[in-house]
């Protein structure tokens, strides 16, 4: 399993597509828990009605540290 801080470095790679700055320094991450079988992540959309949820589930879940 990744470490907490491998989790948040593959998330400074995931970039508000309006803002050229990552979700992280953006403070759209709230927490990061890693257990043996998986990786919960506490965030939070730009807007309520932002559409880049899914993408940045995929681009989060598609990286490995």
């Amino acid at each position: 399993m990744p470490t907490q801080e491998e989790v948040y470095d593959v998330l400074r790679t995931c970039y508000d597509p309006e803002i050229p700055v990552n979700i992280v320094d953006l403070g759209l991450v709230y927490d990061v828990q890693v257990s043996e079988q998986k990786v919960d992540v506490r965030m939070t959309l730009t807007t309520q009605g932002c559409g880049m949820g899914g993408v940045y589930c995929f681009r989060g879940g598609g990286k490995n540290p």
